[in-house]
């Protein structure tokens, strides 16, 4: 988990960043608008979906990325920017979408607060279901 975490600092810090409140992502904000910016967030986002995977393995459980990662993954998919990105390739991006209904289940059962939810990750075109 120590170098899940330490790559992600590494390689998504920037990007981080620029989702944060007042960032020039954040959701009162611009968001990205070069090529350069959405392959930014693109692979902001991919390393979440890779957590997907590790989950769909056995090889980490929800409750864990949740402890560790839960404020960076909803501040970037609960976002008005993002939502508009995630939705032009939704097929490729599913993993993301199982990971945002399963991970917002658990906040819910849990009554922990979900970052940014009056932006929510919509599933009214179809679901992840």
């Amino acid at each position: 988990m120590l170098r899940m975490e330490e790559g992600f600092g590494e390689l998504h810090l920037a990007a981080y960043r620029k989702l944060l409140p007042g960032g020039p992502w954040s959701p009162d904000r611009a968001g990205p608008s070069s090529p350069a910016e959405i392959s930014e967030l693109e692979n902001y986002l991919a390393y979440f979906a890779t957590l997907q995977v590790l989950r769909t393995q056995g090889l980490l459980t929800l409750e864990t990325i949740d402890r560790i990662f839960a404020y960076r993954f909803f501040i970037a998919v609960n976002n008005p920017h993002t939502s508009q990105m995630l939705k032009k390739n939704r097929d490729y991006w599913q993993l993301l979408y199982t990971l945002y209904r399963d991970w917002v289940k658990l906040r819910n059962n849990q009554n922990a607060l979900v970052p940014q939810e009056q932006y929510p990750l919509g599933f009214d075109d179809g679901g992840a279901d």
